[in-house]
């Protein structure tokens, strides 16, 4: 995401089908992300808009396709985010979301995020 300065981060299995990863926001106050499959930029999945809101807009993918479309997130400087994965989520808007850490609730649809840069 654009909060690791380019670098992959690695989503951490939270059970079958869910997965979660940190993220922090930086001082211009919103991330963005894309999610790719097995670190593979071949298999990214992207929001069908740009700077879509996680929980908000359908995803595409995973295929090589997207390379300008990202889920962006806004909040505080340094605030600590969630991003999570559910391949179980019933409606495919929020198959992508993020959380603040410790607050338990969905983000609004604010801002966007991203896994890759």
């Amino acid at each position: 995401g654009s909060w690791m300065d380019g670098q992959v981060g690695v989503m951490e299995a939270e059970r079958s089908g869910v997965y979660k990863c940190p993220c922090f926001i930086g001082p211009e106050c919103r991330e963005q992300f894309q999610i790719f499959v097995d670190q593979d930029p071949a298999k990214r999945i992207y929001p069908v808009f740009p700077d879509a809101p996680p929980g908000t807009a359908l995803h595409s993918g995973p295929d090589s396709g997207g390379e300008d479309l990202f889920w962006e997130v806004a909040g505080r400087p340094g605030q600590e985010m969630e991003i999570v994965l559910n391949l179980q989520a019933e409606d495919r808007r929020q198959t992508i979301t993020c959380v603040p850490v410790g607050e338990g609730e969905a983000l609004a649809p604010l801002g966007f995020a991203q896994l890759t840069n």
